[in-house]
């Protein structure tokens, strides 16, 4: 499991609705108003499903910009204190081992 520390600046006409969905968004734990109106919030997600979390949460009506704070995946270390890279997605932009450069 992966944890986010985020602060999300939302357009002020449309700031309870998209309170209220950033609110119920799955993943989403916590919630704070931040000194200058941005909405601070706390983000769990598995490694490999973090990106796009992270994406639709940034796509929701209302919300103008997501600065990620912090990220932090130690929870999916193995006991050398390693993480597997994620697949690319069948996208091929790295080169497989065994492929030709």
């Amino acid at each position: 499991m992966a944890i986010a520390a985020l602060l999300l600046m939302i357009q002020p006409e449309r700031r309870e609705r998209t309170l209220a969905c950033v609110s119920a968004f799955p993943g989403v734990v916590e919630t704070k108003t931040a000194a200058d109106g941005r909405l601070a919030c706390v983000f769990e997600r598995g490694s490999l499903e973090l990106q796009k979390g992270l994406e639709d949460l940034n796509g929701l009506e209302g919300v103008i910009q997501m600065d990620v704070v912090y990220i932090n995946y130690e929870d999916d270390l193995d006991e050398t204190g390693h993480m597997a890279c994620p697949p690319d997605g069948g996208r091929g932009r790295h080169g497989r081992r065994g492929d030709a450069e």
